[in-house]
């Protein structure tokens, strides 16, 4: 039973607040003035949904609180199944902000609307003009055949248990899809290693093949940079190692006029030793030089299955 209901800040109600005593309570009124907008508030504190327009001040809350005494409803099991404090007096409050945001209290716990509508829907039964029409809709049929029937109690507890079954077939979906997505990544990862270990890479192996690559895509080019430079140093009389052996000769018969000139002639001698050995360096360059258009395709081969790899882990070398 509706005890007392108090509305502050609703439509253009300030502040009001009612008490209602046992029997019949009669509201009368011409249209507009306010009998409808009563209703509205007192739909609040059963769960309907809200917003800011509701507010008389912009700047204020808005607050509806209504006092029911449930002494006779037998809802201890309600209230025990959702944790609220139990009381033979109960009350209802719906606060709405400025901002639009609403919060629902039982017995000055917070409570969601769903809680709050359920609640609302054992305390009070609004009836207002056509609604005959209700007498078609399935809900409100199945409602009156449980309510004739006394099954509310086992509808509540069908529903729990609806409710775990629900929860328990999410789980399992959820657990079915991780299982599925697990052997997914699994097929995947050892696919992956299987192609690494395939690939057999070696330390290093990236930087000596692309050596190996630059020298036999340029060994003409190299070929001819060393030819050249060996022409230079011993091709003929003209060049550099027999100048410096002629040169040294000129010293060697110097040094026996001018003795200070021994220095000179050792000096030449050192420079054809080294030109000598530089000669010697560049020939053997030369002949380690090989144009292999066989070996140039195995190697860039190569070369791709490590830079797709490369690509496909995301790092910069294929040995790291």
């Amino acid at each position: 039973m509706l005890v007392n209901l108090y509305v502050r800040n609703y439509v253009f109600i300030r502040e009001l607040d009612i008490g209602f005593n046992k029997g019949l309570t009669v509201i009368t009124g011409e249209t507009g003035a306010g009998k409808s907008i009563l209703l509205g508030a007192l739909s609040l504190i059963l769960g309907a949904r809200a917003d800011s327009s509701v507010l008389l001040n912009g700047n204020e809350k808005c607050v509806v609180e209504g006092t029911f005494d449930i002494e006779d409803y037998n809802l201890e099991e309600f209230f025990e199944r959702n944790d609220l404090e139990y009381n033979n007096t109960c009350i209802l409050r719906r606060e709405i902000n400025p901002g639009g945001k609403s919060r629902a209290f039982i017995n000055d716990t917070p409570a969601g609307l769903n809680i709050l509508r359920e609640l609302g829907e054992k305390l009070i039964d609004i009836h207002s003009q056509h609604e005959n029409l209700m007498l078609g809709e399935n809900i409100f049929q199945i409602n009156v055949i449980d309510s004739f029937a006394g099954n509310f109690e086992l509808r509540d507890r069908y529903r729990k248990i609806y409710g775990t079954y629900r929860k328990k077939e999410k789980e399992y979906r959820e657990l079915k899809e991780n299982s599925d997505k697990n052997k997914s990544d699994f097929d995947y990862y050892s696919f992956q290693l299987n192609q690494l270990l395939a690939a057999k890479i070696k330390a290093g192996e990236q930087d000596e093949l692309e050596r190996e690559q630059a020298l036999l895509e340029n060994a003409e080019e190299i070929k001819s940079l060393l030819g050249r430079t060996a022409g230079i140093l011993s091709a003929d009389e003209s060049s550099v190692i027999p100048l410096l052996v002629a040169a040294r000769q000129l010293m060697g018969r110097l040094k026996d006029f001018i003795p200070e000139a021994q220095g000179l002639y050792e000096r030449i001698e050192s420079c054809r030793i080294e030109i000598d050995d530089i000669n010697s360096e560049t020939e053997r360059f030369l002949s380690a030089v090989e144009d292999d258009p066989e070996k140039l395709q195995k190697i860039n081969e190569r070369l791709d299955l490590l830079y797709s790899l490369i690509q496909k882990h995301r790092v910069t070398k294929a040995d790291e």
